[in-house]
């Protein structure tokens, strides 16, 4: 799978996707929603480990919610790796949320 998104994770608690999952962040994302992973074994989702992690440096994954961008609702064995491909010795990228009150 690539990129971060709400629906990426809809596909893992629906249980499209099963077993050892990679995510790959390939560019930049505004989330308009919060992006929740269940617990495996919560309704049809079904995975043995999620590991995520940029492609490429620079990447950003954003959202003007008032919420968390992602929430992991008892989900076990995730990794969020900000290394490029997991090697590089520097974060690569940045998860930042914005929000904005009105009075």
């Amino acid at each position: 799978m690539e990129f971060l998104r709400v629906d990426e994770f809809d596909k893992i608690n629906d249980g499209t996707h099963q077993g050892d999952i990679t995510i790959t962040l390939i560019g930049n994302t505004i989330e308009s929603a919060t992006a929740e992973l269940n617990a495996s074994g919560i309704g049809s989702a079904s995975y043995t480990s999620i590991d995520i992690y940029p492609t490429v440096t620079g990447l950003s994954i954003s959202g003007n919610i008032a919420a968390p961008l992602i929430d992991l609702n008892g989900a076990d064995n995730v990794t969020i790796d900000g290394r490029a491909i997991t090697s590089s010795g520097l974060e690569q990228f940045t998860l930042q949320a914005e929000i904005q009150l009105m009075f």
